[in-house]
């Protein structure tokens, strides 16, 4: 994801609460106080009073032991910004690509060094892998968004012959990615390309004002 910063100067308070939220939840589980502090650079007083300002609020949990995790505020935040998201109404065109291709379909942008994804699913019913993150050097998708201008396609094949093809979705400010990946059989050159890139465009004009 782009971070957009204002040419005025900035509320350190608030990027020093955001980012306190970031690294608990993108840490694989709860942090002590001492480890969110040398993860943010901090130090330990500023961060006590960061995590029980974010605590009062709602937004953090803590634990035994003086360990933090996110709680049900940061939850219903991301729900509710996901639910007013355009990009839910994604779901019949994902769906109609695993019945087309019966293989992993995928949609998902950068955050960091990684890929999170909004959907990772082979099940149209089930379509799950919301906020699952990935390492963007092992992703088609995050191969395509790394580059400094991304290209029409990115197509990685695995060292067991399995491949995935990835195309850019432009929503909004935000520059997405879309991607298959199965067998070999699911790629058949161009013609597979240009069926992701007639998905894509479905994506992208669903930003567009009614």
């Amino acid at each position: 994801m782009r971070t957009h910063l204002p040419t005025a100067q900035p509320n350190q308070s608030i990027q020093k609460g955001f980012a306190a939220l970031e690294a608990l939840a993108a840490a694989p589980g709860p942090m002590s106080t001492g480890e969110l502090s040398a993860a943010l650079k901090l130090d330990k007083s500023v961060t006590s009073r960061l995590l029980l300002t974010l605590h009062g609020l709602g937004y953090v949990d803590r634990l035994k032991r003086g360990l933090w995790r996110p709680h049900t505020a940061l939850l219903a935040l991301s729900l509710l910004g996901l639910k007013n998201s355009p990009l839910v109404q994604a779901r019949p065109i994902m769906s109609s690509l695993i019945d087309r291709f019966k293989c992993i379909v995928a949609l998902g942008t950068l955050w960091r060094d990684q890929v999170v994804y909004l959907y990772h699913s082979t099940n149209k019913e089930t379509l799950t892998g919301f906020g699952h993150l990935f390492p963007a050097k092992e992703s088609s998708i995050g191969l395509l968004l790394t580059q400094k201008d991304p290209p029409r396609h990115y197509l990685v094949t695995r060292d067991n012959g399995d491949i995935s093809l990835a195309v850019p979705v432009r929503f909004r400010d935000t520059l997405f990615g879309l991607a298959i990946a199965g067998p070999p059989r699911v790629y058949k050159g161009e013609a597979t390309i240009e069926v992701l890139e007639d998905a894509a465009k479905q994506i992208e004009a669903l930003a567009m004002p009614k």
